[in-house]
């Protein structure tokens, strides 16, 4: 997945990467945020908090 600069999330999470809705943790699939306060069509994103290092 290609990470679209024009995201304004894509400045808090330089350092992560965008992925599938499907590619979530069942933790986070399953809150109601995840199902149904962000829509599908908002963009899934990823970021190892203990490799990130500083932002």
């Amino acid at each position: 997945m290609t990470v679209n600069p024009a995201n304004p999330a894509t400045k808090v999470f330089a350092a992560g990467q965008e992925v599938a809705r499907e590619a979530a943790p069942a933790e986070i699939a399953r809150t109601k945020e995840f199902n149904s306060l962000c829509p599908v069509s908002a963009v899934c994103m990823t970021r190892n908090l203990m490799t990130a290092g500083e932002p």
